[in-house]
Protein backbone atom coordinates (compact mmCIF):
# COMPACT_ATOMS: atom_id res chain seq x y z
CA UNK A 1 0.00 0.00 0.00
CA UNK A 2 1.46 3.05 -0.63
CA UNK A 3 1.96 6.05 1.33
CA UNK A 4 -0.87 8.64 0.28
CA UNK A 5 -3.31 5.68 0.59
CA UNK A 6 -2.25 5.18 3.87
CA UNK A 7 -3.45 8.42 4.75
CA UNK A 8 -6.44 9.22 2.97
CA UNK A 9 -8.37 6.83 0.77
CA UNK A 10 -9.92 10.30 -1.32
CA UNK A 11 -6.40 10.53 -2.68
CA UNK A 12 -4.90 9.76 -6.38
CA UNK A 13 -3.57 6.05 -6.66
CA UNK A 14 -0.63 5.86 -9.43
CA UNK A 15 -0.94 3.31 -11.72
CA UNK A 16 1.99 1.12 -11.84
CA UNK A 17 3.36 -0.96 -15.16
CA UNK A 18 3.44 -4.38 -15.64
CA UNK A 19 6.21 -3.50 -17.40
CA UNK A 20 8.57 -2.56 -14.23
CA UNK A 21 8.30 -6.14 -13.38
CA UNK A 22 10.18 -7.93 -16.35
CA UNK A 23 13.52 -9.29 -15.19
CA UNK A 24 14.75 -11.20 -18.15
CA UNK A 25 18.28 -10.42 -19.82
CA UNK A 26 16.53 -9.77 -22.77
CA UNK A 27 13.61 -7.81 -21.70
CA UNK A 28 16.59 -5.55 -19.46
CA UNK A 29 18.52 -4.95 -23.02
CA UNK A 30 14.94 -4.28 -24.97
CA UNK A 31 14.36 -1.28 -22.11
CA UNK A 32 17.84 -0.12 -21.96
CA UNK A 33 16.93 0.58 -25.90
CA UNK A 34 13.58 1.67 -26.46
CA UNK A 35 13.31 3.63 -23.10
CA UNK A 36 13.55 7.57 -23.36
CA UNK A 37 16.26 9.46 -21.54
CA UNK A 38 14.89 10.58 -18.43
CA UNK A 39 15.57 13.41 -16.12
CA UNK A 40 16.94 11.65 -13.16
CA UNK A 41 19.19 8.78 -12.16
CA UNK A 42 16.09 7.00 -10.15
CA UNK A 43 13.78 6.89 -12.61
CA UNK A 44 16.68 5.99 -14.77
CA UNK A 45 17.02 2.84 -12.87
CA UNK A 46 13.80 2.24 -12.43
CA UNK A 47 12.41 2.20 -16.00
CA UNK A 48 15.91 -0.73 -16.60
CA UNK A 49 14.90 -2.42 -13.29
CA UNK A 50 17.98 -1.44 -11.79
CA UNK A 51 17.08 -1.62 -8.26
CA UNK A 52 20.04 -1.16 -6.36
CA UNK A 53 22.93 1.24 -8.37
CA UNK A 54 25.02 4.28 -8.74
CA UNK A 55 27.62 6.25 -10.47
CA UNK A 56 30.65 6.66 -8.83
CA UNK A 57 32.41 10.34 -10.80
CA UNK A 58 35.69 11.50 -9.61
CA UNK A 59 35.35 14.31 -7.34
CA UNK A 60 38.03 16.44 -6.20
CA UNK A 61 40.49 13.74 -6.93
CA UNK A 62 38.43 10.56 -6.08
CA UNK A 63 35.61 8.76 -6.89
CA UNK A 64 32.54 8.62 -4.67
CA UNK A 65 28.88 8.10 -5.69
CA UNK A 66 27.41 11.45 -7.01
CA UNK A 67 24.07 9.56 -7.73
CA UNK A 68 22.18 6.65 -6.67
CA UNK A 69 19.21 4.34 -6.81
CA UNK A 70 18.41 2.24 -3.57
CA UNK A 71 21.45 2.53 -1.78
CA UNK A 72 21.52 3.93 1.92
CA UNK A 73 22.76 7.42 2.96
CA UNK A 74 25.67 5.78 5.46
CA UNK A 75 26.64 3.88 2.08
CA UNK A 76 27.11 6.95 -0.27
CA UNK A 77 29.04 8.53 1.98
CA UNK A 78 31.42 5.62 2.82
CA UNK A 79 32.07 5.39 -0.99
CA UNK A 80 34.90 7.12 -1.59
CA UNK A 81 37.91 5.82 -3.28
CA UNK A 82 40.66 6.65 -5.50
CA UNK A 83 41.86 5.94 -8.58
CA UNK A 84 44.40 3.27 -7.63
CA UNK A 85 41.67 1.37 -5.64
CA UNK A 86 39.61 1.34 -9.46
CA UNK A 87 42.81 0.59 -11.69
CA UNK A 88 43.42 -2.59 -9.29
CA UNK A 89 40.18 -3.91 -9.97
CA UNK A 90 41.02 -3.87 -14.04
CA UNK A 91 36.77 -2.09 -13.97
CA UNK A 92 36.47 -2.17 -18.28
CA UNK A 93 34.26 -0.33 -20.82
CA UNK A 94 33.79 -3.60 -22.85
CA UNK A 95 32.49 -5.56 -20.71
CA UNK A 96 30.50 -5.82 -17.18
CA UNK A 97 33.12 -6.77 -14.48
CA UNK A 98 31.16 -9.24 -12.10
CA UNK A 99 32.17 -10.43 -8.14
CA UNK A 100 30.34 -12.91 -6.50
CA UNK A 101 31.42 -13.91 -2.26
CA UNK A 102 33.36 -16.79 -3.65
CA UNK A 103 35.54 -14.02 -5.35
CA UNK A 104 39.03 -13.28 -3.41
CA UNK A 105 38.53 -9.46 -3.93
CA UNK A 106 34.84 -9.20 -3.01
CA UNK A 107 35.55 -8.35 0.44
CA UNK A 108 37.56 -5.24 -0.74
CA UNK A 109 34.39 -3.57 -1.55
CA UNK A 110 32.61 -3.65 1.34
CA UNK A 111 34.41 -0.41 2.61
CA UNK A 112 31.77 1.49 0.63
CA UNK A 113 28.69 0.01 2.29
CA UNK A 114 27.34 0.69 6.00
CA UNK A 115 26.67 -2.20 8.39
CA UNK A 116 23.26 -3.24 7.08
CA UNK A 117 23.52 -2.73 3.61
CA UNK A 118 26.60 -4.97 3.45
CA UNK A 119 24.88 -8.03 5.31
CA UNK A 120 21.86 -8.34 2.32
CA UNK A 121 24.99 -8.42 -0.41
CA UNK A 122 25.81 -11.35 -2.40
CA UNK A 123 26.70 -9.68 -5.83
CA UNK A 124 28.15 -6.63 -7.38
CA UNK A 125 28.74 -5.66 -10.96
CA UNK A 126 30.65 -3.07 -12.24
CA UNK A 127 31.15 -0.88 -15.81
CA UNK A 128 33.76 1.83 -16.58
CA UNK A 129 31.54 4.34 -18.17
CA UNK A 130 34.08 6.87 -19.10
CA UNK A 131 37.23 7.68 -17.22
CA UNK A 132 35.77 9.77 -15.10
CA UNK A 133 32.54 7.65 -13.92
CA UNK A 134 31.96 4.13 -13.06
CA UNK A 135 28.24 2.54 -12.95
CA UNK A 136 27.78 -0.25 -10.30
CA UNK A 137 24.85 -2.30 -9.54
CA UNK A 138 24.12 -4.29 -6.46
CA UNK A 139 22.44 -8.16 -6.63
CA UNK A 140 20.81 -8.68 -3.16
CA UNK A 141 19.21 -12.03 -1.81
CA UNK A 142 15.92 -10.47 -2.88
CA UNK A 143 16.72 -8.67 -6.13
CA UNK A 144 19.17 -9.67 -8.80
CA UNK A 145 20.46 -7.88 -11.41
CA UNK A 146 21.95 -10.62 -13.73
CA UNK A 147 24.62 -10.06 -16.24
CA UNK A 148 23.78 -6.19 -17.72
CA UNK A 149 24.17 -6.05 -21.96
CA UNK A 150 27.64 -3.95 -21.26
CA UNK A 151 27.49 -2.42 -25.01
CA UNK A 152 23.72 -0.96 -24.61
CA UNK A 153 24.54 -0.04 -21.02
CA UNK A 154 27.44 2.33 -21.47
CA UNK A 155 25.73 3.91 -24.46
CA UNK A 156 22.59 4.74 -22.26
CA UNK A 157 23.85 5.85 -19.31
CA UNK A 158 25.79 8.12 -21.54
CA UNK A 159 22.96 9.65 -23.10
CA UNK A 160 21.79 10.14 -19.86
CA UNK A 161 24.53 12.06 -18.84
CA UNK A 162 24.52 14.31 -21.42
CA UNK A 163 20.46 14.98 -21.47
CA UNK A 164 20.53 15.44 -17.54
CA UNK A 165 23.65 18.20 -18.04
CA UNK A 166 21.40 20.36 -20.62
CA UNK A 167 18.23 20.16 -18.94
CA UNK A 168 16.47 20.68 -15.63
CA UNK A 169 15.12 17.25 -13.31
CA UNK A 170 12.70 19.71 -12.25
CA UNK A 171 9.96 20.70 -15.48
CA UNK A 172 7.27 23.87 -15.27
CA UNK A 173 4.65 22.91 -13.02
CA UNK A 174 1.54 22.77 -14.78
CA UNK A 175 -1.58 22.61 -12.07
CA UNK A 176 -4.81 21.73 -12.24
CA UNK A 177 -6.89 22.35 -9.09
CA UNK A 178 -9.09 20.04 -7.94
CA UNK A 179 -12.54 21.26 -7.24
CA UNK A 180 -13.00 19.37 -3.71
CA UNK A 181 -9.90 20.29 -1.69
CA UNK A 182 -7.57 23.66 -1.81
CA UNK A 183 -3.85 22.19 -1.74
CA UNK A 184 -2.17 21.60 1.55
CA UNK A 185 1.74 23.28 1.04
CA UNK A 186 4.58 21.67 2.62
CA UNK A 187 8.14 21.97 3.33
CA UNK A 188 10.27 18.70 4.06
CA UNK A 189 13.87 19.58 5.56
CA UNK A 190 15.44 16.34 5.35
CA UNK A 191 19.35 18.22 5.85
CA UNK A 192 19.96 16.78 9.33
CA UNK A 193 19.51 13.60 8.28
CA UNK A 194 21.75 13.93 5.52
CA UNK A 195 24.31 15.55 7.64
CA UNK A 196 24.21 12.94 10.41
CA UNK A 197 24.85 10.13 8.02
CA UNK A 198 27.64 11.79 6.61
CA UNK A 199 29.04 12.44 9.82
CA UNK A 200 28.39 8.90 11.58
CA UNK A 201 30.35 7.59 8.16
CA UNK A 202 33.85 9.98 8.83
CA UNK A 203 33.81 11.88 5.73
CA UNK A 204 35.33 15.05 6.49
CA UNK A 205 36.35 17.01 2.98
CA UNK A 206 33.83 19.56 2.23
CA UNK A 207 33.64 19.08 -1.52
CA UNK A 208 32.84 15.09 -1.11
CA UNK A 209 30.48 16.01 1.97
CA UNK A 210 28.93 18.05 -0.77
CA UNK A 211 28.11 15.22 -3.24
CA UNK A 212 27.22 12.98 -1.23
CA UNK A 213 24.16 15.00 0.26
CA UNK A 214 23.54 15.88 -3.21
CA UNK A 215 23.43 12.42 -4.12
CA UNK A 216 21.36 11.41 -1.22
CA UNK A 217 18.89 14.62 -1.72
CA UNK A 218 18.38 13.68 -5.05
CA UNK A 219 17.68 10.13 -4.49
CA UNK A 220 14.79 11.01 -1.58
CA UNK A 221 13.32 13.88 -3.73
CA UNK A 222 13.04 10.92 -6.40
CA UNK A 223 11.84 8.81 -4.05
CA UNK A 224 9.26 10.70 -2.80
CA UNK A 225 7.93 12.05 -6.26
CA UNK A 226 6.53 8.32 -6.88
CA UNK A 227 4.35 9.00 -3.56
CA UNK A 228 3.04 12.10 -4.61
CA UNK A 229 1.18 11.30 -8.15
CA UNK A 230 -0.30 14.22 -10.01
CA UNK A 231 -1.88 16.57 -9.04
CA UNK A 232 -0.08 16.33 -6.03
CA UNK A 233 3.62 17.90 -6.72
CA UNK A 234 6.88 17.03 -4.94
CA UNK A 235 9.99 18.93 -6.13
CA UNK A 236 13.37 20.15 -4.91
CA UNK A 237 13.62 23.54 -2.82
CA UNK A 238 17.03 25.11 -1.44
CA UNK A 239 18.58 24.49 1.80
CA UNK A 240 17.64 20.81 1.63
CA UNK A 241 14.35 21.25 1.51
CA UNK A 242 11.60 19.01 -0.44
CA UNK A 243 8.52 20.98 -1.40
CA UNK A 244 5.25 19.32 -1.53
CA UNK A 245 1.49 20.42 -2.98
CA UNK A 246 -0.95 18.21 -1.48
CA UNK A 247 -4.40 17.71 -2.01
CA UNK A 248 -6.47 16.37 0.68
CA UNK A 249 -9.43 16.14 2.29
CA UNK A 250 -10.74 18.03 5.24
CA UNK A 251 -9.13 16.49 8.03
CA UNK A 252 -5.73 16.40 6.83
CA UNK A 253 -3.58 15.19 9.66
CA UNK A 254 0.16 16.75 8.79
CA UNK A 255 1.57 14.41 11.94
CA UNK A 256 0.11 11.29 10.41
CA UNK A 257 2.34 12.43 6.93
CA UNK A 258 5.16 12.66 8.60
CA UNK A 259 4.95 9.91 10.37
CA UNK A 260 4.47 7.56 7.39
CA UNK A 261 7.59 10.21 5.32
CA UNK A 262 9.60 9.28 7.46
CA UNK A 263 9.15 5.02 7.55
CA UNK A 264 9.03 5.15 3.55
CA UNK A 265 12.74 6.67 4.31
CA UNK A 266 13.95 4.79 6.85
CA UNK A 267 15.64 2.41 3.92
CA UNK A 268 17.40 5.59 2.98
CA UNK A 269 18.07 7.37 5.73
CA UNK A 270 17.97 4.34 8.77
CA UNK A 271 17.83 6.21 12.04
CA UNK A 272 18.51 8.96 10.79
CA UNK A 273 14.73 9.58 9.54
CA UNK A 274 13.59 10.52 12.32
CA UNK A 275 15.59 13.73 12.32
CA UNK A 276 13.18 15.16 9.33
CA UNK A 277 11.16 18.06 10.05
CA UNK A 278 7.66 18.36 7.69
CA UNK A 279 6.31 22.31 8.26
CA UNK A 280 3.14 22.87 7.03
CA UNK A 281 3.52 25.79 4.99
CA UNK A 282 -0.35 26.95 4.54
CA UNK A 283 -3.12 25.99 1.94
CA UNK A 284 -3.24 27.50 -1.22
CA UNK A 285 -6.67 27.30 -3.50
CA UNK A 286 -5.55 28.44 -7.23
CA UNK A 287 -3.37 27.21 -9.52
CA UNK A 288 -0.88 30.20 -9.50
CA UNK A 289 -0.73 30.03 -5.65
CA UNK A 290 0.04 26.58 -6.01
CA UNK A 291 2.95 26.75 -8.93
CA UNK A 292 4.39 29.74 -7.10
CA UNK A 293 4.83 27.97 -4.08
CA UNK A 294 6.30 25.12 -6.00
CA UNK A 295 8.52 27.00 -8.06
CA UNK A 296 10.37 29.80 -5.84
CA UNK A 297 13.36 28.78 -3.94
Amino acid sequence: MGLLSRISSELPVQAVSSETHKTGLLAKSSQLCLKPVLRSFSEFCRANSLAHSALFSLVHGSFVITECEGLDALSVARSVSSRDFWNGMSIGTDEVRSFSKSDAAFSAFYQFFSPAFKDRICGLHFLKVSETCIFMTVDTESCRSGCLPAGVLRTSILQYLSASKETSEDVPYTVSVPGHADAVLLLLSVKIAINEAVRESGLSDAVLQNAVFSAVYAEIVSLLKTHFPSPNMCGKSSGGEIKIGLYAHSGFDDSLLQFHITRELSPVLSSFSHSIVLINAGTASSSDDVRRFMAEG
